[in-house]
């Protein structure tokens, strides 16, 4: 009984990692471009950005570019400080993070409410809040899969799952070399196990968890505004309880959440 415990809370965990933040990630981001005009966890972009208004002699707007990246980068700061902190104290860490988060995204729904859609559009501030949510959720990921995962942007999960479709293609060429086709085929059953395609089964649940956000997110948000926002805003909630009252370990993820991260060969 308390090995299957210990299983379904392993495949909860992976299921938080896996479909459940990067699907608030990708609500967030897509609906804030509707509100703020801009994707809010596309810090590339953002310094990009700045680099391109410099050149063109717009500084206030590279300043702003600037700002909102050191919005991301307080989100993230902050977020690690809390996880930091609730470990010292011998409590669970993720919570706090997890309702910051939350706390945010609420101000971000409800200061607007009765508005306009489009009324954040432009908002330097409301900007920054979204971009410290978004630094906060992937520095809490960061920390809880043992940087094994990201939830806020596909960069880095979509080269991951190019890097691991090609290595299981390599795996299997070198396995069922000197067979035929059938033959080929016939061994695919035997690799359902293989780390390399658990690895891409849980980058692909990540790439598809954020896609459905994305698509989900904006249409509510086309819908009732920015109030649509309450919705990440209470499985955030929800996330932060499991953790008070229960707790996220991350052991169901085969990594340590502190554990060095090997770069792949």
């Amino acid at each position: 009984m308390r090995d299957r415990m210990r299983q379904n809370r392993a495949l909860f965990e992976r299921a938080i990692l896996a479909f459940i933040l990067p699907g608030v990630a990708g609500a967030i981001n897509a609906s804030g471009f509707f509100a703020v005009g801009i994707y809010t966890s596309h810090m590339t972009g953002n310094v990009a950005r700045i680099g391109d208004e410099v050149a063109s002699g717009q500084f206030w707007l590279a300043t702003r570019a600037m700002i909102w990246i050191g919005s991301f980068l307080c989100g993230a700061m902050v977020a690690t400080f809390l996880v930091l902190y609730g470990k010292r104290a011998g409590r669970r860490p993720w919570w706090r993070p997890l309702l910051l988060e939350c706390a945010l995204l609420f101000v971000f729904a409800t200061v607007s409410v009765g508005s306009a859609h489009r009324a954040h559009i432009n908002s330097l501030q409301m900007t920054a809040l979204l971009c410290c949510a978004m630094g906060l959720q992937n520095a809490l990921v960061t920390k809880l899969s043992g940087a094994r995962i990201r939830t806020t942007h596909m960069t880095g999960v979509t080269t991951d799952i190019g890097i691991e479709i090609a290595r299981a293609i390599d795996l299997w060429h070198q396995r069922t070399r000197g067979l035929g086709m059938a033959g080929k085929l016939a061994q695919l059953p035997s690799f359902r196990s293989d780390p390399e395609l658990k690895k891409l089964r849980l980058h692909l649940a990540v790439l598809g968890s954020f896609l459905l956000g994305a698509t989900i997110g904006p249409l509510c948000y086309l819908r009732v505004g920015h109030i649509a926002m309450l919705v990440p805003c209470a499985m955030l909630a929800g996330l932060a309880a499991f953790d008070g009252f229960i707790g996220l370990t991350a052991h169901g993820l085969g990594q340590p959440t502190d554990a060095p991260v090997q770069t792949p060969a």
